[in-house]
């Protein structure tokens, strides 16, 4: 993402020039409304969601510091409103069929066995991320379901790589262990 060229957007919004606004809105809203419906697994609510996300920040601009990546504070501000969000419902399915098909290796026959049992894995798997502390939960939305680095997922959750690193390790370790919990019982 391309930090100089959003900068220069931000200050023709600060100079009163509202319609630049769409132009930063149109880039960032693919990955932001994938962000949130990998949290909440809500179509209808992610539309909610994202609107107030961009909302947030449009009102927030001022506060923007230009020495740090937009596309990080836009995902600050995300995460959040996600929060206050889970705060006040609970935990629901973070998609997953999208990423059946897409991880569907290329030549592979379309065998409707195959993707219902890889979806119900699917499933399985995003029940268990739902049970992950907040912040392990994020870390690892980030790192496996938005594919972001482990710098920037520190940017973006303001901590340490260490720390990125560690909420990712952790929450991984977690699911591992819920799943042997389970195959034992």
């Amino acid at each position: 993402m391309d930090t100089d060229e959003d900068n220069k957007i931000i200050a023709q919004i600060l100079s009163g020039d509202q319609q630049a606004y769409a132009y930063l809105v149109n880039k960032y809203k693919g990955p932001v409304y994938n962000l949130v419906y990998r949290m909440t697994g809500h179509h209808q609510e992610t539309d909610d969601l994202a609107q107030e996300i961009f909302i947030r920040t449009y009102a927030s601009l001022k506060k923007y510091d230009i020495n740090r990546n937009f596309f990080s504070w836009l995902y600050s501000i995300a995460l959040n409103v996600l929060r206050n969000y889970q705060k006040k419902r609970k935990p629901t399915q973070i998609a997953t069929e999208k990423t059946i098909f897409q991880n569907q290796e290329v030549g592979e026959p379309h065998n409707p066995e195959i993707i219902v049992e890889r979806m119900e894995q699917s499933r399985h798997l995003a029940a268990k991320i739902r049970t992950l502390p907040d912040r392990q939960r994020e870390a690892v939305v980030l790192r496996y379901y938005q594919d972001l680095a482990f710098k920037d997922i520190a940017k973006i959750l303001d901590i340490s790589l260490s720390t990125a690193k560690m909420r990712v390790y952790r929450g991984l370790e977690k699911l591992a262990d819920l799943l042997k919990l389970e195959e034992e019982s």
